[in-house]
């Protein structure tokens, strides 16, 4: 599989334009922004984005306990 890295660099910079622009108590605030270069078992960049943590339950452990999400609104609550 080939990647254009200037299309994904392109992306990744755009995506952090957005996230670093957006001010919305709902919406976590982008902390930083990095790339690391991985070499194993191939040499790649690995972009990476850090979001504010927010206090509170994941939805992960909410839905273990409570298995799906059941409406439309609950869901909408959630993302």
């Amino acid at each position: 599989k080939v990647h254009n890295n200037s299309i994904i660099r392109e992306a990744f910079g755009q995506e952090r334009k957005i996230l670093s622009e957006l001010k919305h108590p709902s919406i976590p605030r982008l902390e930083d922004a990095f790339s690391i270069a991985i070499s194993n078992p191939v040499h790649r960049e690995l972009r990476c984005l850090v979001m504010q943590w927010i206090e509170g339950e994941n939805l992960e452990d909410w839905l273990d306990r409570n298995q799906r999400l059941t409406s439309e609104a609950l869901a909408i609550d959630w993302f």
